[in-house]
């Protein structure tokens, strides 16, 4: 069978026009299979009669000329020309022009083959019944029901869903009974709209069970997802365990580069998935997701559709796989799905089961050229403490032959062990990792002892801002963990604000949360286990999102606030797709409720406020700011005003704003008023002078440096302090000397080991400033 693009299909031997052809002018039908002659069949219902004349038979049998073979006539004589769309006939002059739905094949019991075009309508009348009707999408859903003609069928279903939630005690329902319930519903919403639509054929009622169990999902999916969610709650969190620890490491997954190249913007259609409310909106998601995959790849096989799942499935933030399963398997009501859509849905489950039960080789990759770290690394991998000893006691022993003494720092001694290719405990590879990260990522403590005991730095930063210990949270090693923290370890966060809390919790290792509370309660650290990262996001917010209800009772112990708010505004209440976990915590919930509520409202308007600020002072509208600011007299020096250190989401205060964007009459109004001068943005740690040095401001420059409040060195998230800065950004002499004046030290390093000297002496234009005068003195 050919079907043409508007996806139309019947069972055409059921077919009333044919069945009547066949039955009622047998001679006309065998005369036509005999001479191999074309019968042209309206599709089902197309007709607005039941009983056909010999003159409507006659206009759908065409005999071929004899000079064309897309032209016919038909056996009642009118002129037909076919092409690979659609028919047109001559009727009386005019063209009447027909869509071909689709060309089989057909055999009689004889074993006798003959041709049919499925049409969409009679070739010599225009009185057909309705136009066609072809469910593909969501969208064909909604213009089909809230079109004009449906007003009645789509009014009369909300009466039978209201009247059905009103008069069934749905939310204590189990969710099997709630399923029978469901079930009846969808079939008296159907028989309702099969007698709203009389005389249909199998085809467009196919589409109707489509459109009704799309309304019903649509009204009632909030209500069935959530118990889904509760459902299927404990395997959910423990596939998101498994997420989560896959996903922050580099697996063994092999994906090919055609496919690798799409991966992005399949994971993008992917994340969908939990958006769409029908049945048929998430099949779509999935059609939509694999035709991503293999598009335009010949070599694409089920192996690489495995792998680009799993890689998929790892990354894309879905935290109920299981339950949406549930609900595609358990829910489909109308019973109608393509040929693909199980195939789709099998995979998926297949690229879950694979994550749950293969045993994935967890690696930390290593970018080094040097053979001798990758040697250490090894050695580190694999946990061999006695080669590890003997290599660093080789070290420390040709280091000290090398040197006058064993502290000595000359010149010459220095030069020697630059020349001498041997490894150094606080080497970093190209992704900023000592083999002290690579040692807790392992968790062999006894092994970071031994580096530790050989100087290793416990506070190296890798290029994610990331130190050993968060590594040891990462991987969920809790004697690495614990010994490193005893060892003065920081707990600081990294790149995006993750301390090793937030990264136990996501990772859910239970055993380390306890870890790392019961130390910092016990010792003179003074940690905050509330602190949010870049987003905003406590450890009880991420707990609550994957669902690990065991971590949220420990962290609630602790005095976890579940109130606080993130960027979004929202509490880790909101953050939760398990109402389990809610409803454990009732007690909580009943008692913070109307302050969640309120703090909600508060930083949301807030963030509101703040925005009008920022974009005053970006236009340079004093007045404006100053309204908003709540600032009566900009010249009047009160104490500090409302909003004159409030941030937005990014970190950004007024300062930052008015330092970023020259605007100076605003920004010694600020300072007058209290504006925080070393205010740091979240991510970057950017100061007000480190954006007016980036910007060129040097009005701005001179107004902060004259507060002598500002701390001229400070450096933000990358190490780079103003002067970098200068030195970098067109290398600004005017600026770089203004900041050598107060205080500015070339000699800062930043975390790529660079100095700001560094980079004056590498532009060859200015390379003689550092000769002068005015540099010497510094």
């Amino acid at each position: 069978m050919y079907i043409m693009e508007h996806g139309y299909d019947e069972d055409v031997s059921l077919n009333q026009f044919l069945i009547f052809l066949c039955k009622h002018y047998e001679n006309s039908f065998y005369e036509a299979i005999q001479n191999e002659w074309l019968i042209c069949i309206p599709r089902e219902g197309s007709f607005s009669k039941n009983i056909y004349s010999e003159l409507d038979i006659n206009d759908h049998i065409l005999k071929p000329r004899a000079d064309s073979n897309l032209n016919f006539d038909t056996l009642s004589g009118h002129q037909v020309s076919i092409n690979n769309k659609t028919i047109k006939c001559n009727v009386e002059n005019k063209t009447r022009t027909v869509n071909i739905l689709f060309i089989e094949t057909c055999y009689t019991e004889d074993g006798l083959s003959y041709k049919i075009i499925c049409i969409d309508g009679p070739l010599t009348s225009s009185s057909t019944v309705e136009d066609i009707i072809v469910i593909k999408s969501v969208r064909d859903c909604s213009i089909f029901l809230y079109s004009k003609n449906n007003k009645v069928l789509l009014k009369d279903l909300r009466f039978m869903i209201d009247t059905f939630l009103v008069s069934n005690d749905f939310s204590n329902m189990h969710i099997d009974e709630k399923k029978k319930k469901i079930n009846i519903l969808y079939k008296k919403c159907f028989k309702r709209a099969c007698d709203y639509f009389k005389h249909r054929g199998n085809f467009f009622r196919d589409n109707i069970k489509l459109v009704i169990e799309y309304y019903i999902l649509n009204k009632l999916y909030t209500t069935l997802i959530t118990d889904v969610n509760i459902y299927v709650a404990n395997e959910d969190a423990m596939l998101n365990k498994l997420i989560q620890n896959y996903s922050n490491v580099q697996l063994d997954l092999e994906v090919d580069k055609d496919t690798e190249v799409v991966i992005p913007s399949a994971r993008c259609e992917l994340s969908k998935l939990n958006i769409h409310k029908s049945i048929i909106g998430k099949y779509k998601c999935l059609k939509d997701t694999f035709l991503m995959l293999s598009n335009g790849n010949e070599h694409f096989s089920v192996d690489n559709l495995l792998n680009a799942l799993v890689n998929l499935i790892l990354h894309c933030k879905i935290s109920n796989w299981n339950a949406q399963i549930h609900f595609m398997k358990h829910f489909t009501m109308s019973g109608i799905k393509e040929y693909d859509d199980n195939f789709y849905l099998t995979c998926l489950e297949a690229a879950i089961e694979h994550i749950k039960t293969y045993n994935f080789k967890i690696e930390l990759y290593i970018n080094s050229n040097d053979s001798k770290f990758n040697n250490l690394y090894n050695l580190i991998r694999n946990g061999d403490y006695q080669k590890i000893k003997e290599l660093l006691n080789y070290v420390k022993s040709q280091k000290s032959n090398l040197m006058c003494h064993p502290l000595c720092e000359c010149d010459s001694c220095m030069k020697q062990i630059q020349m001498q290719p041997i490894v150094c405990v606080n080497f970093k590879d190209d992704q900023g990792l000592t083999p002290l990260h690579i040692a807790a990522f392992y968790g062999n403590p006894l092994v970071i002892e031994l580096l530790l005991k050989y100087e290793s730095d416990i506070n190296a930063l890798d290029n994610f801002m990331r130190t050993p210990v968060h590594y040891a949270a990462l991987r969920g090693h809790q004697n690495a963990l614990l010994f490193l923290l005893h060892n003065k370890a920081i707990m600081s966060g990294d790149n995006e604000g993750n301390t090793p809390l937030h990264l136990c919790c996501l990772n859910s290792h239970e055993a380390c949360v306890k870890a790392l509370l019961y130390f910092m309660e016990f010792s003179d650290l003074n940690f905050d286990i509330n602190v949010q990262n870049n987003q905003g996001n406590t450890s009880l917010h991420l707990c609550f999102k994957w669902g690990y209800s065991n971590i949220v009772e420990i962290l609630l112990e602790h005095k976890g606030d579940p109130t606080l708010c993130n960027r979004r505004g929202q509490t880790c209440l909101d953050c939760a797709h398990n109402l389990k976990m809610i409803n454990m915590f009732s007690a909580l919930k009943k008692n913070s409720i109307e302050c969640v509520r309120k703090r909600s409202v508060e930083v949301i308007n807030l963030q509101r406020v703040i925005d009008k600020i920022l974009t005053a002072i970006t236009d340079g509208d004093i007045r404006l700011a100053q309204y908003y600011l709540k600032i009566e007299d900009e010249n009047h020096c009160t104490n500090e005003c409302m909003f004159v250190n409030s941030a937005n989401i990014k970190g950004y205060t007024p300062l930052h704003i008015a330092a970023m964007y020259g605007q100076n009459s605003i920004l010694n109004m600020l300072i007058k008023h209290g504006a925080d001068i070393n205010a740091e943005t979240n991510s970057d740690k950017f100061t007000p002078l480190h954006l007016a040095v980036q910007n060129f401001m040097h009005k701005s420059i001179i107004i902060l440096l004259s507060t002598k409040k500002c701390d001229i060195n400070k450096q933000d998230s990358s190490g780079s302090s103003a002067l970098h800065y200068a030195c970098s950004n067109g290398c600004n002499v005017d600026i770089i000397v203004l900041l050598l004046k107060n205080g500015g030290d070339l000699g800062v390093i930043n975390n790529m080991f660079t100095s700001a000297l560094d980079i004056l002496n590498k532009n060859s234009e200015l390379r003689y400033i550092s000769k002068l005068k005015i540099f010497s003195s510094f």
